[in-house]
């Protein structure tokens, strides 16, 4: 619906109001979609002057359900707007009926993804979710949607079939064409006043301000596992360079300390590169410094990755990217149609990278895919470990089959004979804990959470549920053996002197691992809980280690290492012990000991000078061999705290004749 002449003359202001929600341990929010959508409007609406645009809260720190309702019918807005996230749709089901039953004649829409609009039929889909009139197809452009609803309210003849993108009782509105869209200008400059009320709570409340900025929209690509908000298989919008200076200039001002770029290809486009120093340019002044953070880089060459990530990397404005490659196995990339570079090229950039930057890498796969095999998961083991430096590591996050995504195409599910069961995600244990590494509280309420969030395979085609138990019990470990160190220099060790890969090792950790019964079986519960589909009305993460610990799952497992640490040492040793030689137990010894501990100091020798050959940057070099002395301090372990403390060597000395030095963790891995 497009603007026209106005043909009446509204003398009470209207009211819009934009229901957000973010939950993050130590960060607050700057509310740029918000923003976006509000200046899209003002600059493009004939109607601008009759509406007034309200943002919901900075943040909702020990608000309850009720107290978030009340506040948000206080506004009695003519309009109220959700945008939606696996993380927000349980609590935006939760508040929007309420809404509607206070204020039965507003108009409720939702926007975003996560809708599971996309397959459904309107009329079943609204029977589920009655509180809202309409939503905005969860991949197309909500600007265009909100526009022709506030006209519509303006002109007194809102009609849902001719709203754009719109999804309604009656069907689908009209589908622009993605390329008329135009971003707005002065996303901060013509919002500071609100912007820095943000900067304002952050200082009182010692909080980061965070933004999600978008210098384009879209994605050229069909990655089955994507619901983009921009599309997937879409022309690219670009966003002007000189709008995003001007954006860029107020980050002083406001304080921002994390900027995540949202663009799925960032360095695609031919500007991408000026975007990238201007960017880059915001760390000059150590007194603000700055951390930049990529949500997706180009896929399609090496030389575009560099061109946007070394000037951010040389000001140390970037010290990290994610390397997602989401698997090894080329038919695997075939069969969830994933382009990119080859395996070889991303290694050879991040050592590059590494080299030259220091720079974190972290590797970015996906558990699940069709054509998924256990050897691939082993295989993809070689990659992690390839490229691991100080404290990046991995991420292995299932198939979340995303509810608008080309996955979750009932054709596609049958294709791959995935089987499906339900995960709740509401609960967020290092998000909702009330203590000093979170803000959120009661808005996770329980009570509401009967439903799950999302989907995941947990057998298909080319994998069973077993294998799957399997690669996630490894991938539960890898929290610890990489992102924690616990078990890296033994891995480092027989990789570079052994000529015994990971992908070869990490099997028969495996197998040592289960046979250790009383670490086991809490984490085998667990998984069973999960692949029998018994975790879609509760946290998934969550983890009952024994009768007196319950906690997420990567805290849980620390504490069931912790407890049975020699145990699983003495089970390491029987299951290796074909390829155990002088050198390589005394290097167990060492990974072994020189882990955190709770029960009583540990002191021993070690024959090689293990804490220098760690500590160094060439691991090819084979470690000195001396007599070296070393003790790891008992200390009360808080594992309900995910800190630094659950480091491996963060209570570790080497002891000297002239008394102690620490062990300080540098480069750790570069597995030629």
């Amino acid at each position: 619906m497009a603007a026209v002449s106005k043909d009446v003359n509204i003398s009470m202001p209207k009211k819009i109001y934009f229901f957000k929600f973010d939950a993050t341990p130590s960060g607050l929010y700057i509310p740029v979609v918000y923003f976006g959508f509000k200046n899209y409007y003002n600059q493009n609406s004939l109607y601008a002057d009759q509406w007034v645009w309200q943002c919901s809260p900075p943040e909702y720190a020990g608000w309850s359900v009720d107290e978030i309702v009340e506040e948000a019918v206080s506004h009695q807005a003519d309009v109220y707007a959700f945008s939606s996230y696996m993380w927000s749709w349980n609590l935006i089901r939760t508040i929007a009926p309420r809404i509607r039953e206070r204020l039965p004649h507003s108009t409720l829409v939702l926007g975003g993804p996560h809708q599971g609009t996309k397959y459904a039929q309107p009329m079943t889909w609204f029977r589920k979710n009655p509180a809202f009139d309409a939503t905005c197809l969860a991949v197309e452009y909500g600007e265009f949607f909100i526009m022709d609803v506030l006209d519509g309210v303006s002109q007194g003849n809102l009609d849902w079939s001719q709203v754009r993108n719109s999804f309604s009782r009656s069907g689908q509105g009209p589908i622009p064409n993605k390329l008329d869209f135009q971003f707005p200008s002065g996303l901060l400059a013509d919002n500071l006043d609100e912007a820095l009320e943000y900067t304002r709570i952050a200082r009182e409340k010692n909080l980061t301000i965070t933004m999600l900025y978008e210098g384009a929209r879209g994605c050229p690509y069909g990655c089955t596992y994507c619901e983009w908000a921009g599309g997937i298989n879409t022309k690219v919008v670009s966003k002007p360079l000189e709008y995003i200076q001007d954006d860029l200039s107020y980050i002083p001002l406001i304080e921002a300390r994390s900027i995540f770029i949202t663009d799925a290809n960032f360095g695609l486009l031919k500007d991408d590169a000026a975007k990238a120093e201007s960017l880059a340019s915001l760390n000059m002044n150590p007194q603000q410094p700055i951390s930049l953070y990529l949500s997706g880089l180009a896929k399609t060459s090496v030389a575009k990755r560099l061109s946007v990530l070394e000037p951010m990397m040389k000001t140390g404005a970037m010290q990290s990217y994610n390397m997602s490659i989401q698997s090894i196995n080329p038919q695997v990339l075939k069969n969830i149609d994933r382009t990119d570079i080859t395996i070889e090229q991303q290694i050879e950039m991040a050592r590059y990278l590494i080299d030259k930057y220091d720079c974190e890498v972290h590797v970015e796969l996906i558990l699940g895919l069709p054509g998924m095999t256990l050897d691939d998961y082993y295989q993809e083991c070689d990659v992690v470990y390839n490229v691991f430096n100080k404290y990046s590591g991995v991420t292995r996050d299932p198939l979340y089959i995303l509810p608008d995504s080309p996955a979750a195409d009932p054709q596609y599910i049958e294709r791959w004979k995935l089987q499906l069961v339900p995960l709740g995600m509401e609960q967020e244990s290092s998000e909702v804990r009330l203590d000093d590494y979170s803000n959120y509280l009661a808005i996770y309420d329980p009570a509401n959470n009967v439903e799950n969030t999302v989907w995941i395979p947990v057998a298909s085609e080319t994998y069973s549920k077993s294998d799957w138990k399997q690669m996630y019990f490894l991938i539960l470990m890898d929290l610890m053996f990489v992102n924690q160190h616990i078990f890296i220099p033994f891995i480092d060790f027989m990789a570079r002197h052994r000529d015994y890969m990971p992908s070869r090792l990490m099997p028969r950790v495996y197998r040592a691992l289960t046979q250790v019964t009383e670490f086991y079986q809490p984490i085998d519960a667990y998984l069973e809980d999960i692949v029998e589909g018994r975790m879609g009305n509760r946290d998934w993460r969550v983890m009952k280690a024994d009768d007196t610990y319950t906690d997420h799952s990567y805290r849980a497992i620390m504490y069931l290492w912790n407890r049975y640490r020699k145990e699983i040492y003495h089970s390491l040793r029987q299951e290796l012990a074909d390829i155990l030689d002088e050198q390589s137990l005394d290097c167990l010894m060492y990974t072994e000991n020189s882990t955190f501990r709770d029960d009583q100091d540990c002191h021993w020798d070690n024959k090689w000078a293990w804490d220098e050959w760690e500590t160094g940057k060439d691991k090819s070099v084979s470690p000195k061999k001396q007599p070296v002395k070393y003790q790891t301090q008992k200390t009360k372990i808080d594992f309900s705290a995910m800190t630094v403390q659950h480091l491996r060597t963060i209570n570790t000395v080497r002891l000297r004749e002239d008394g102690i030095e620490k062990i300080n963790l540098r480069h750790l891995s570069q597995i030629a």
